[in-house]
């Protein structure tokens, strides 16, 4: 049987449906098996761990989730141990991408838009990977840079329906006449400053995040 969650990277919403698989038969377990056993049963099945990603607040947060949909109990308040109630281990995994609404009928009218051309750079992030960030205080999360000359929710969509469990949030569209340039210049930028997120699959995620490249690309448009 084919996992699942092959090529995906870790997110509190693939660590849910695998805390249910891995620990249904109910009895305690400490949080700090869960992020082992989860580290293993992801990799080992294929899965992807971004680098330098905070595993453990990742755990935390779908525990955190699962407790609020009743699902989990923490034994003891604080203890750090935690048991699976009322799932039955054959608990269909499909119930988030079920859920997905399709990208394509997503609305752009709060999407931050700048430039003017036929052609587009985009900007993408998971909100899981930003919710992280914000646990962990930090200012940057994966995010992705790309170009096209199609429609940007089209692209995104292609690229995204075997990519990862959740829809992506559209951060911000540049319209250019030039987006292979333009996508170059960023992509240049932010490995310049060490941001090239270096084993991310493809080349165009970078540790940012939007307000970030808003400001570069008042940079490059004044020059």
């Amino acid at each position: 049987m084919v996992y699942k969650f092959k090529d995906y990277y870790i997110c509190p919403g693939i660590a849910k449906e695998i805390i249910i698989t891995l620990y249904a038969d109910e009895k305690p377990v400490k949080r700090s098996t869960i992020i082992k056993g989860i580290k293993k049963h992801h990799i080992s099945n294929g899965g992807r761990i971004l680098p330098n990603y905070n595993l453990e607040s990742c755990i935390k947060a779908s525990l955190t989730k699962l407790r609020e949909e009743g699902k989990v109990e923490n034994i003891i308040p604080s203890s750090g141990i935690w048991k699976v109630i009322n799932i039955v281990k054959t608990q269909q995994e499909d119930k988030i991408i079920e859920e997905h609404q399709d990208i394509n009928d997503e609305k752009l009218d709060n999407v931050l838009t700048l430039g003017d051309g036929e052609e587009s750079i985009y900007v993408y992030y998971y909100s899981s990977h930003k919710r992280i960030a914000d646990f962990d205080g930090k200012d940057d999360w994966p995010c992705k840079i790309g170009k096209t000359k199609m429609d940007v929710r089209e692209r995104i969509s292609s690229q995204v329906k075997t990519s990862q469990p959740e829809n992506p949030i559209i951060a911000i569209i540049i319209k250019t006449d030039s987006s292979s340039n333009l996508e170059r210049m960023f992509h240049s930028i932010l490995t310049e400053k060490g941001k090239h997120i270096i084993e991310a699959q493809g080349v165009e995620w970078f540790s940012t995040n939007p307000e970030e490249i808003n400001n570069i690309y008042n940079i490059i448009k004044s020059f």
